[in-house]
C-alpha cells in the first residue's frame, strides 16, 4: 500500500505516526480490541489470524513491508476483526486514528489507495473461499509457497529460501487445511523435487514445477 501513495502523502502519513518495534511473537493488534490506531509495516512480516468456535487460531493472511494494518477498525470505529502477530522482528509506524482519518479526508488520492487496498483484500478473501472448494489441497499449498517465495524469498545455492520461520500449522492455516494434510502435501512436493524442507525452512527448488502443480 505504501508504495502506491504519492511521496508527499507517504511522508505525511509516516510523520503522523510513532515508530515502534516488535519481537517475534509480539501481538500488534488483538481481535476484539477497540484500540484507536492504524499501522504501517516498515520491515518484517506478521500473521493475521482469527479465533474459531473451537478455540483454535485460523490464519487469514501474511502481511509484510509497506502493508497497512488496522485500517478497517480505524475507519468504522468497530472492534478489531483479527489478531496481528509478529512472525519476525518488525518495525512499524503507529498512526492515531484522528490523524489517519484527517489525512484521508484531506488527501483524496490517499483515500483512494486505502479503498483500493480494502477492495483488493476483499477480492483476495473471495478468491480464497472459492479455492477451498475448487482447488485441491496440494494445489493450494503449492500456490501459497509460491506466494511466500515472492514475498520473502531469498536466493541460495539450494533454491529460493522462504525466509520466514513459518510453523507448519500456520502454513496449514493459510491453506485452509489441517497440519496433517499440509504435511502430506509438502511430502508430495518434496518427492517431486519442487521444494526441500528443513525445520522451519522451506526452499523452492523448482519454481516452474511448483507453479504447474498450483495450476498457474
Amino acid at each position: 500500500m505504501l508504495d502506491l501513495l504519492t511521496p508527499q502523502d507517504r511522508g505525511d502519513l509516516l510523520r503522523a505516526g510513532t515508530p515502534r518495534t516488535y519481537e517475534p511473537g509480539d501481538v500488534l493488534m488483538h481481535e476484539g480490541d477497540r484500540t484507536a490506531f492504524a499501522m504501517i509495516l516498515r520491515t518484517g512480516h506478521t500473521i493475521v489470524s482469527v479465533s474459531t468456535a473451537q478455540g483454535n487460531r485460523l490464519v487469514l493472511a501474511l502481511r509484510g513491508p509497506g502493508d497497512l494494518l488496522g485500517e478497517l477498525a480505524a475507519l468504522d470505529g468497530e472492534a478489531r476483526s483479527a489478531t496481528v502477530t509478529a512472525l519476525v522482528p518488525v518495525e512499524a509506524v503507529v498512526v492515531p486514528v484522528e490523524q489517519f482519518r484527517r489525512l484521508l479526508l484531506t488527501r483524496p488520492a490517499a483515500a483512494q489507495v486505502v479503498l483500493r487496498t480494502l477492495g483488493t483484500r476483499l477480492r483476495d478473501s473471495d478468491a480464497a473461499r472459492r479455492e477451498l472448494v475448487a482447488a485441491t489441497l496440494l494445489q493450494r499449498v503449492a500456490k501459497i509457497l509460491g506466494q511466500l517465495a515472492d514475498r520473502a524469498g531469498r536466493p541460495t545455492p539450494e533454491g529460493v529460501l522462504i525466509d520466514l520461520p513459518l510453523p507448519q500449522h500456520e502454513l496449514a492455516g493459510l491453506a485452509g487445511a489441517t497440519r496433517e494434510g499440509t504435511a502430506k502435501a509438502l511430502a508430495v512436493l518434496r518427492a517431486g523435487g519442487a521444494v526441500q524442507t528443513r525445520p522451519r525452512q522451506t526452499f523452492v527448488t523448482d519454481r516452474a514445477l511448483l507453479d504447474a502443480v498450483a495450476g498457474l
